[in-house]
């Protein structure tokens, strides 16, 4: 993916049909392109300020171990593009005892008390068009891009986390969870639908995708989610910092537009954010469906089946 990226912007094919500006006037100057993603990126991300949150017992949470960094690396995949400090996860893959120790000493730095480093919070966004001759913003998807460093931390405090967002998420999402997937959840709807047919009942499906989903969670309820399900005070600390000081840019043909706030939406590239995203919509769900009349199969009452933001509602 990363050599297809690199191969469209050296050729200069990612805009050639030029970019619509707001008023719909096709802009085809590099300068007026640049100007038109970096009005873009705020508008979709600046729409609201962070609240500067208090966490409380910041003092909760053990400090990292070396043999955390080191499986934490594992399961950083190898090859991928490098983030603004420009340093490949190969070179912290191939490090001695001595530099793991100092690696471990620095993460703990930053896991004690919350100063997290700026390369930490910038991220890159590539747009690469859904379809041919695409000329909205909008009609575009971003590839995004951290730093490795960072990647190492995220990684620690996803395994320490993961466990009590995953028992807090319903069994009828399928989205970015282990052991399920669009089969599974293709094959439950089969199910019910043969047991409508079975039992001659009419069986009603809404198809739902949510617009931009991931782009507008609210950093506050977000964090009030977290809490409520008993997040390390210091793990909160780190997301809460991370997702408050965050900035991104857009990269076009090799030239970065200026650099602006992200004070919604959950993180592009980020580990956290397929499980964050699956807390967040549980709590939108449950509001919008729980004690809604479904297809009642053996005394349990199916109303909803969810593949991350894709929901199919069931009556």
């Amino acid at each position: 993916m990363h050599k297809l990226i690199k191969e469209l912007q050296q050729n200069g094919q990612t805009f050639s049909n030029g970019i619509k500006s707001k008023n719909g006037k096709l802009l085809y100057r590099e300068e007026e392109i640049m100007e038109r993603w970096l009005e873009y990126g705020k508008e979709l991300y600046e729409i609201s300020k962070n609240p500067n949150q208090r966490i409380m017992n910041e003092e909760d949470g053990l400090p990292i171990l070396k043999e955390e960094i080191k499986e934490a690396m594992k399961k950083i995949i190898a090859g991928k593009a490098n983030g603004i400090d420009n340093l490949p996860i190969e070179f912290f893959k191939n490090m001695n005892e001595e530099a793991l120790n100092i690696i471990t000493e620095l993460v703990n730095g930053i896991y004690m008390t919350g100063a997290i480093p700026d390369d930490f919070k910038k991220t890159v966004m590539i747009p690469l068009p859904k379809k041919k001759h695409s000329t909205d913003c909008s009609d575009h998807r971003t590839i995004s891009i951290i730093t490795h460093a960072s990647k190492i931390l995220l990684e620690v405090i996803l395994r320490r986390i993961r466990r009590k967002i995953e028992e807090n998420i319903g069994e009828d999402q399928y989205g970015f969870r282990a052991n399920k997937g669009t089969r599974d959840g293709i094959m439950e709807l089969n199910i019910i639908a043969q047991k409508a047919i079975k039992d001659h009942k009419t069986l009603y499906i809404g198809f739902v995708d949510f617009e931009k989903a991931f782009d507008r969670v609210d950093h506050g309820k977000l964090l009030e989610m977290l809490k409520k399900i008993g997040i390390d005070g210091k793990d909160l600390q780190i997301i809460r910092n991370l997702y408050q000081e965050q900035k991104a840019a857009f990269k076009i043909k090799n030239k970065f537009t200026e650099w602006f706030n992200v004070n919604c939406g959950v993180r592009q590239g980020c580990k956290w954010s397929p499980s964050f995203f699956n807390l967040y919509s549980e709590e939108i769900i449950k509001e919008a469906l729980d004690g809604t009349k479904g297809i009642l199969i053996g005394g349990t009452n199916f109303n909803r089946i969810r593949y991350a933001d894709d929901v199919a509602v069931l009556a």
